[in-house]
């Protein structure tokens, strides 16, 4: 079929377990962000997706893929990435989902491809002359760190964050000049402040949001606010965000799910559980501080820039890309029940420290626009590396 001359310019690809909508994760969310942007600035885009129970996010033509994605696909990708290590050019090359992508694009002619954190993929889109960015959203390791070091150097690599960018450079020796960073952002007609009555005579409503994880620190949030509660202070806290966990071992994440409900009946927490993603900046909203505790370094920390640009106080421990977010908007303290407690009660005795740390995470958040993620994108296609990069500055605005 001979591709079409008014073909979207941009074609993104998602990952094979990322589904393209509500049910998706913060893949989905990021690119279905920088599709309304670009859309926008005036440049269509095509969503490759993996097939999903619900509806695909509106914005941009979606092209959902026949067979990937649905349960029984997974299980089988499984068995043919274990495959794949053992006999690459027969298994990985004629994959079911790289086999749907090729198809898909073969059928089309756009200017720019942008494969996520998918570097087998962009190497072979590579192959064919095309123009590949590779967007790398985690630290990769392993089999896929072995893949990254393979990408041929016409693929340029956008970084989510400084912290993933240095780890792609130093840790896995990519040359500085194939990486940008084009740092995630919030849609700010979703997530915005709503003034909260002073507090003398209620308890600190305390969220915790995000997808239920051993690494996401949901068990300290309980018990760092039980330690603040022993310690005097008057706090309440709500954790939204259902299970979904990725690469730990045997049963630890239904390990994890027991403590943390068993915890919360013993201590009082509200577990909210999944909160549709069209509902969570106004559940946000009704909060007057939010924990952000993760315990392995975070590539970016998404939910940080919601919680601040909803107006919340924001305790942090900082870790990985979280340090590049926050800035000087947050209390960062170690991943300890002790340090985080006493920071909870310092926000209950001080609720000036509350008010001020609220202003300055909602300014902080409003450096992080997807208007200026789209035009980094634009101008790294168009070759002007010295705008893409400038999007690397938080609050920098994009000519």
């Amino acid at each position: 079929m001979t591709p079409a001359a008014t073909d979207p310019p941009f074609v993104f690809v998602l990952p094979e377990a990322e589904r393209y909508g509500a049910d998706g994760g913060a893949i989905a969310t990021v690119t279905h962000e920088l599709v309304l942007a670009l859309a926008d600035a005036g440049d269509g885009s095509v969503v490759v997706s993996p097939r999903s129970a619900g509806l695909p996010y509106a914005g941009g033509e979606v092209v959902t893929l026949a067979r990937s994605g649905d349960p029984a696909s997974r299980v089988h990708g499984a068995a043919r990435r274990v495959l794949a290590k053992l006999a690459p050019r027969r298994f990985g090359a004629r994959s079911r989902y790289l086999a749907e992508v090729e198809r898909v694009l073969a059928r089309r002619q756009s200017r720019c491809i942008v494969a996520a954190n998918d570097p087998a993929l962009a190497t072979r889109l590579a192959a064919d002359g095309r123009t590949v960015v590779l967007w790398l959203h985690n630290y990769l390791q392993g089999a896929e760190a072995d893949a990254l070091r393979r990408v041929p150097p016409s693929v340029r690599m956008v970084a989510v964050s400084e912290s993933v960018r240095r780890w792609t450079v130093d840790e896995l020796g990519i040359a500085a000049g194939q990486v940008v960073t084009i740092p995630n952002a919030v849609n700010h007609e979703l997530f915005h402040a709503r003034g909260r009555a002073p507090r003398p005579d209620r308890p600190l409503e305390v969220v915790c949001h995000g997808r239920v994880d051993p690494n996401k620190g949901q068990v300290l949030a309980v018990r760092a606010v039980a330690r603040a509660r022993e310690l005097g202070a008057e706090v309440r806290l709500t954790i939204i965000g259902g299970a979904l966990s990725f690469g730990h071992p045997g049963g630890a994440q239904q390990q994890y799910e027991r403590e943390l409900h068993a915890l919360a009946d013993r201590t009082g927490a509200v577990l909210a559980g999944r909160v549709p993603a069209d509902r969570v900046a106004q559940r946000l909203r009704e909060f007057d501080a939010a924990l952000v505790l993760p315990l392995v370094p975070e590539p970016f920390g998404l939910v940080a820039v919601e919680a601040m640009a909803s107006g919340c106080a924001v305790i942090t421990t900082g870790l990985g890309g979280l340090a590049d977010v926050v800035g000087g908007a947050a209390l960062v303290v170690a991943p300890e029940v002790e340090a985080v407690a006493a920071a909870l009660v310092r926000l209950v005795g001080d609720e000036g420290l509350c008010r001020e740390l609220s202003v300055r995470g909602v300014a902080r958040a409003a450096t992080f626009s997807w208007r200026n993620a789209a035009g980094a994108l634009a101008a790294l296609v168009a070759g002007d590396e010295r705008a893409a990069a400038l999007s690397a500055v938080p609050g920098h605005a994009l000519s």
